[in-house]
């Protein structure tokens, strides 16, 4: 599709401004909007908060390709910075042991059924788990595994065996598009509709997939929280606060969240993948984060302030902090060391209102922060390096833009983009040409920041931003 390019400060723009202008974004937590999740199956959690946190979509959704009734639940495996993720739905919460929880029930089935449409991929497994428990003891479950496809919806059922003589109160579903124990394959993607308790009463929870509730969050700009993970209708972990220390709100973020049998609440400019990663890119080498925080912990919990600076998505410096308690503002500082000839390129910036570096971590702790400001080393350019005259241009253009860089002297250049997570998602090097083309037509809309980088050193010379609309 036609993309119109939009330059924001085109022409000359030296490192030295650059650096002022180098400041977390929404770094006093001002500014804030509604955002549409995803939307989750009634009595279900799914794989979809995984998936959001890294990116920004979820791989179980309504379909209306129904056995019965206006829906089916569609379970889709998709790869996710170089991770296989199977959809996932669960009744009761997954944990480090199984299943934590699930819907009461008192019956005792004598087996399932359900309808399915399937396309498996080979090697791969979906599959149905209900288990039956007493006390929070298991004492009853049954399974079924699917393989290859079926095009059609296909009725299939399977048995339920109880091991103790146990009336049950609750049961817990996992209901799977690949393996659970490794070796998922991308693509495998299961519908399902209409389970049935057969030999019982009381009907399964949701059982035609009817009931869907869409999960609308008021989010910080600019930074990712947990709030993805939890529940409609449950505390969020990461709230807008009026006590400020500056302006009229401070990030709140409270231990609220259990996954997987963890109790967190964390921010971070970056996004969460495989940890915490990405960033905010930067020109120079940063030597310290302040700010100001409050921090009310419940029991010996501390909270953590960060920072990871990485290069070409290797980390290269890391500085973390414990914020001990206190009732009110407090200054803070996070402190770096990298200051040698190998300037970083994306920043990363988090907080959590527990030690999880420490695994002490308490539900209800709750830290404030407020007025960020990330102050940095020089870099080290000479003069005649740091204001090497370039444009991007036209405005607009259409699929390609041209990079001008003045060559008088003699020297070649290399072209990083970064998008607005600091993610790199363009690196051209041996840059010779004085109109150099930069294929746009690729880019999503966004705002996307860009840098010349010159030597064996990557000194970063100058840049600017850029828009896709």
């Amino acid at each position: 599709m036609m993309k119109k390019f939009t330059l924001i400060g085109l022409g000359l723009l030296c490192a030295t401004g650059m650096l002022k202008s180098q400041q977390p974004a929404n770094a006093g937590f001002e500014d804030w909007q509604f955002q549409e999740l995803y939307d989750e199956p009634d009595e279900y959690t799914t794989s979809n908060a995984q998936l959001y946190m890294a990116t920004g979509s979820g791989n179980v959704s309504q379909s209306i390709d129904a056995y019965e009734g206006s829906y089916a639940a569609e379970l889709e495996t998709v790869v996710i910075d170089q991770d296989t993720v199977g959809g996932m739905m669960f009744i009761g919460i997954p944990g480090d042991s199984g299943v934590d929880g699930g819907y009461p029930y008192t019956e005792s089935p004598d087996s399932i059924s359900f309808y399915a449409q399937y396309d498996i991929m080979p090697d791969d497994t979906a599959g149905v788990l209900i288990g039956f428990k007493n006390n929070g003891t298991m004492f009853g479950y049954g399974a079924a595994s699917i393989t290859g496809t079926s095009s059609d919806w296909t009725r299939i059922s399977f048995p339920l065996t109880y091991f103790l003589p146990m009336q049950p109160d609750t049961m817990f579903a996992i209901i799977y598009s690949s393996n659970l124990n490794g070796g998922a394959k991308e693509g495998s993607v299961l519908l399902l509709d209409s389970i049935t308790m057969i030999g019982a009463t009381q009907e399964f929870p949701n059982p035609s997939f009817e009931q869907w509730t869409n999960l609308t969050q008021e989010l910080p700009d600019d930074w990712t929280t947990v709030n993805p993970f939890i529940m409609p209708g449950a505390p969020l972990s990461a709230t807008k606060s009026t006590d400020s220390y500056e302006g009229t709100y401070a990030m709140q973020i409270t231990n609220s969240v259990t996954i997987w049998g963890d109790t967190l609440g964390f921010i971070t400019n970056g996004f969460i993948g495989d940890g915490v990663q990405g960033g905010m890119p930067v020109n120079a080498n940063p030597k310290k984060l302040t700010g100001y925080y409050k921090y009310a912990p419940n029991g010996v919990d501390s909270a953590l302030a960060g920072l990871w600076a990485y290069y070409d998505g290797e980390v290269i410096d890391s500085s973390l902090i414990t914020l001990p308690a206190t009732d009110t503002y407090t200054y803070f500082e996070v402190l770096m060391d990298q200051n040698d000839s190998l300037v970083i390129d994306t920043l990363n910036i988090a907080f959590a209102s527990g030690d999880v570096d420490g695994d002490i971590v308490t539900y209800g702790s709750t830290l404030l922060v407020d007025a960020l400001q990330l102050e940095y080393y020089p870099n080290g350019l000479e003069e005649n390096e740091s204001a090497i005259l370039h444009q991007l241009y036209p405005n607009p253009a259409v699929d390609f833009a041209t990079l001008y860089v003045d060559l008088s002297n003699g020297k070649t250049y290399q072209l990083e983009v970064y998008n607005s997570i600091g993610q790199k998602i363009v690196s051209e090097t041996n840059i010779s040409q004085s109109n150099y083309k930069l294929n746009v037509g690729n880019l999503t809309s966004g705002i996307y920041t860009y840098r010349l980088i010159v030597g064996k050193n990557h000194q970063i010379i100058n840049g600017g931003h850029f828009m896709v609309k």
